[in-house]
């Protein structure tokens, strides 16, 4: 019998339950840009493109904060892709300007990325990726000794890699040499990966 073909939809929105929605709101706005579609006393629709929603805020009666939510099961992170690494950084440095800083830097190998949290603790990754193409990222991943040899990657200081780009340094002299640690110092070096804290580390 033939195996049927499955369809690969690609990802539509994010849907978060909260008891802050107005935080919430305040914080995907100024984070990725986020505009309010629809809202009501239980629920606010976002976008930051075309779509009708992409990020949607819910509460509801009886809703309450969980004090133990790290360490539980369930979502890790959230994440949002930028064209270059100079958007990435571009927005490090507003952010940074508005008291949002993130709670982890990381240099994975196939991409930099910056971890946020939102006001309710939740995890929101700003990705960039360190290949040309989706493809290559692939195969770099299922092939690199390097990456099986260390698939998390390497901590590193947005604050140092916003000068090098000022300074004129590629990307991927940049990547270079964040994957050897050239950007590491005492702040990144005491970042917990599985433990983001809301309201982010000083840098």
């Amino acid at each position: 019998m033939a195996t049927e073909r499955i369809v690969q939809p690609p990802l539509h929105h994010i849907n978060l339950k909260t008891i802050r929605m107005d935080e919430m709101i305040d914080f995907y706005a100024k984070v990725i840009g986020v505009k309010v579609i629809f809202k009501n006393d239980f629920a606010a629709f976002t976008s930051n493109d075309d779509a009708h929603h992409r990020v949607v805020f819910i509460t509801l009666d009886g809703m309450h904060n969980d004090p133990e939510k790290v360490p539980h099961t369930g979502l890790h992170h959230t994440a949002f892709d930028y064209p270059s690494l100079a958007d990435l950084i571009a927005t490090f440095d507003r952010l940074r300007g508005e008291g949002i800083l993130p709670h982890m830097s990381v240099d994975h190998g196939m991409a930099m990325a910056l971890y946020y949290s939102d006001p309710d603790g939740n995890s929101v990754e700003l990705q960039v990726d360190n290949f040309p193409t989706q493809r290559e990222a692939q195969e770099y991943m299922r092939t690199s000794p390097e990456f099986r040899a260390d698939p998390f990657g390497t901590y590193f200081d947005p604050v140092l890699v916003s000068q090098e780009l000022a300074d004129g340094l590629s990307h991927q002299e940049i990547h270079e040499k964040a994957w050897k640690g050239a950007y590491k110092n005492e702040v990144t070096a005491g970042y917990d990966p599985h433990m983001p804290v809301p309201g982010g580390v000083p840098l």
